[in-house]
């Protein structure tokens, strides 16, 4: 769960962290801020959810401009 660690999950150390905020901007810097503002990741469990949330994000936004843009 966000902000809290939940049986069985282990927080990330600062450098994972930085490393999932980075994979998660990379793939949509437009939705990213968006999804780190809104929910405080500290396990692995959580990073990989914002970036699965991301990754969907930017799909749905390709198919509503009906573009590659690689910005969205």
């Amino acid at each position: 769960m966000y902000g809290k660690l939940e049986d069985g999950e282990i927080k990330v150390t600062s450098e994972q962290a930085q490393e999932y905020i980075d994979k998660i901007f990379d793939i949509s810097p437009v939705t990213a801020d968006v999804i780190l503002a809104g929910m405080i990741p500290i396990s692995e469990e959580d990073f990989e959810f914002c970036i699965a949330m991301a990754e969907a994000a930017r799909i749905v936004a390709k198919k509503v401009v009906g573009g590659e843009d690689e910005h969205i």
